[in-house]
């Protein structure tokens, strides 16, 4: 993406923003009449993401985003050809007001898949059958049942069921569905919150078992989430389970700054730093702590591996953040770091 197109349309955003809601109130598109002000910010929130997405030349983040967004709005209501219009008039707006918009095509293109959504489903249809393992936690979750999700995970375990198995295949995914029902309006975001929390609460009570029969490899590993503290769970786990294979590892949460994440690098003397974000708009925060580290001659050898959702969505983004690669769960990575150290 040229950088004067990204420039152009930072500096001519609010010109767009006012033709998007001047061609969308006379076709009384979503609603703007009722709600001018909430319609106007979420014009903004996708010329932020766009701006966001060109940065780091992705047009998959862009059609992600635009899938999310356009999940959410139909969740409340709001019928998907109003989105793709607001879309259509955002596209236009561009094209009257910067140069060269034949670059931002493949954007749009690419997120016009979004608006052929499934038809909406309630709760219980989206959830694993009730009688798996997966299907009851996440029932207690939503319900409030801290103590009943709980027994019924540390039952799970006593039974038998490894500890990677319970990370692998039920708290990512219960965290997953917690995720997406609350951005098709089934829960709150205190029920959101809450169930976060019990995932934590549970993972503490486990966290001792995972040093039985662990035999250690010698190395280092620190596990930084980017952004906030409710965005660390996926890193924990991720931590974790270098700690089930051999690694030395430390789980220093969320919202370190860079300053503090070397000095914590040169105290340790770590092999690998593991860091982890869950949402685009902290993918800059990532990108300038990996750029500063990589300027510091004493790290050179520290290999960084980077996960997340974004990365998920586009493979390829751990090139444009500086990293060494990156891995789509915690498995993964184990085989990536162990690959780079050459660990059998």
């Amino acid at each position: 993406m040229h950088n004067h197109t990204i420039e152009q349309l930072k500096s001519k955003k609010q010109a767009i923003v006012k033709f998007v809601m001047d061609k969308s109130s006379g076709k009384k598109i979503g609603k703007v009449d009722l709600a001018p002000d909430l319609f106007e910010r979420d014009v903004n929130y996708i010329l932020d993401y766009l701006i966001q997405s060109a940065e780091f030349n992705s047009p998959l983040l862009f059609a992600d985003f635009t899938a999310w967004l356009t999940d959410l709005l139909v969740n409340l209501k709001i019928e998907p050809d109003h989105v793709r219009l607001s879309y259509d008039f955002i596209r236009e707006g561009i094209e009257n007001h910067i140069d060269h918009t034949g670059i931002l095509e493949e954007y749009f293109e690419l997120s016009r898949e979004a608006f052929n959504l499934s038809p909406i489903l309630d709760m219980e249809t989206m959830l694993a059958p009730e009688n798996d393992l997966q299907g009851k936690y996440i029932r207690h979750l939503v319900n409030g049942d801290r103590h009943l999700a709980r027994n019924l995970i540390m039952d799970a375990f006593h039974s038998g069921k490894k500890i990677k198995d319970i990370y692998m295949n039920v708290f990512a995914p219960a965290q997953r569905m917690i995720g997406y029902l609350w951005q098709t309006n089934k829960i709150s975001v205190a029920q959101e919150h809450y169930a976060t929390a019990v995932t934590q609460l549970i993972m503490s009570e486990l966290y001792p078992h995972i040093f039985h029969d662990t035999q250690f490899n010698g190395l280092k590993m620190a596990g930084v989430a980017i952004g906030s503290e409710l965005h660390e769970l996926a890193i924990r786990m991720v931590t974790d389970f270098f700690e089930m294979d051999g690694w030395d590892t430390y789980f220093y949460g969320a919202n370190m700054p860079v300053q503090s994440i070397m000095k914590t690098l040169d105290q340790g003397k770590f092999d690998l730093l593991a860091l982890s974000v869950t949402m685009m708009v902290h993918l800059n925060e990532m990108k300038k702590i990996i750029t500063e580290i990589r300027r510091q001659e004493r790290f050179k050898t520290v290999k960084i591996l980077v996960g997340g959702n974004p990365l998920n969505v586009d493979p390829n983004l751990w090139k444009t953040l500086g990293a060494d690669g990156t891995a789509k769960n915690a498995d993964l990575a184990i085989n990536v770091a162990n690959t780079w150290f050459n660990i059998s």
